[in-house]
């Protein structure tokens, strides 16, 4: 999930440093970013582990740490069985 700090490009090579030479056989398949919530994440594959993960960056700027206050808690209609 550390790898979720480094820039996009470092990402998408697997090229991020220690973090990535710590997992070299997972292999990224896709990069997410909002660039007006200021949001990221990847998703990929560990070759070795045979496992899919999904990490998602938190917040790491003061302008991310803003932005975060504008998020709403919304409600969800639960529908539970009789």
């Amino acid at each position: 999930a550390g790898a979720a700090y480094c820039e996009k490009p470092l990402v998408e090579t697997w090229k991020c440093g220690r973090r990535c030479k710590e997992t070299p056989s997972f292999i990224p398949t896709k990069y997410f970013e909002n660039n007006v919530t200021l949001t990221a994440a990847y998703a990929g594959v560990d070759m070795g582990r045979g496992e899919i993960y999904v990490a998602f960056r938190g917040s790491h700027s003061l302008t991310n740490w803003i932005a975060n206050m504008y998020f709403e808690m919304t409600s969800v209609p639960w529908k539970y069985p009789i």
